[in-house]
């Protein structure tokens, strides 16, 4: 699923495949300066409800990945325009859910303009609304746009390829050679 958000949110579709999800990421608009993260939030709790083609959470890691580049200007909270109390605890209720085997959560700050780094409220309201960490949750900066491929491709781990049966693990220095 991916939710686009700005002044407002969207959502594209609910459920992607690998090739309809990057051509989405591919297609996002250019921002009008605005951020809207009470919108985005309540966009996804709505689509992670919609299970029609959701596929089956045990055959398949449960990601949900936040960028912003920015604190929120619009919506939520009047004078802050945070998260209100009300959709932070249905967000918390979401990712807290074992029905819904969220592994992690990543709250992902973009650029050099994040107010208060790592610690910013907005970025953790996201990742731990709740204030704990069930499910594991992180907040990243990536401060060049340049490493946000490989920053997000660092959060899923490394494939592991090889033979168990035989002890080879080609991914493993470490693993005996194969026989």
């Amino acid at each position: 699923m991916l939710v686009t958000f700005n002044s407002d949110s969207d959502r594209v579709e609910t459920w992607l495949n690998l090739a309809d999800a990057i051509a989405a990421i591919n297609g996002i608009p250019q921002s009008n300066s605005t951020t809207n993260y009470e919108a985005a939030i309540q966009d996804a709790i709505a689509g992670f409800n919609d299970t029609d083609g959701r596929g089956d959470f045990a055959t398949h890691d449960n990601f949900v990945y936040f960028l912003s580049d920015g604190a929120p200007t619009t919506g939520g909270n009047p004078g802050d325009n945070s998260i209100t109390d009300g959709t932070l605890a249905n967000w918390d209720g979401l990712l807290e859910n074992p029905a819904n085997q969220i592994d992690h959560v990543y709250a992902v700050g973009l650029g050099t303009g994040i107010p208060g780094g790592a610690s910013n409220p907005n970025l953790i309201d996201v990742a731990r609304p709740d204030g704990d960490n069930n499910a594991p949750n992180t907040v990243i900066l990536v401060d060049d746009f340049n490493d946000l491929s490989a920053t997000l491709t660092g959060t899923i781990g490394t494939p592991i390829v090889g033979n168990i049966l035989n002890g080879a693990n080609e991914s493993d220095p470490d693993a005996p050679a194969a026989n």
